[in-house]
């Protein structure tokens, strides 16, 4: 039975690729931390639209309700009967 070298399949490093790989690896957090940054800014504008919206929900509610209450208090009292009647 033969014995099989595992150092053979081992990657060898040099010097020069063991101090590329703490280079690569803090840039790609620092690329992730620009991404998260651009996406809880992206999330700040969308809560702000919202916010607007609500905004101007609440806005078109009390104008709706004012011209209810407008429209009924100048209503007359009788109802009139179709021709049916």
């Amino acid at each position: 039975m033969r014995k099989r070298n595992i150092s053979c399949s081992r990657k060898k490093y040099t010097t020069a690729s063991v101090l590329f790989f703490p280079f690569q690896g803090s840039r790609g957090l620092l690329q992730s931390m620009r991404s998260t940054g651009y996406n809880i800014g992206m999330l700040r504008v969308a809560q702000l639209q919202l916010k607007d919206d609500i905004r101007s929900k609440n806005a078109a509610i009390d104008v709706d309700s004012s011209i209810v209450r407008t429209r009924r208090r100048k209503a007359d009292g009788r109802w009139v009967m179709g021709a049916a009647y």
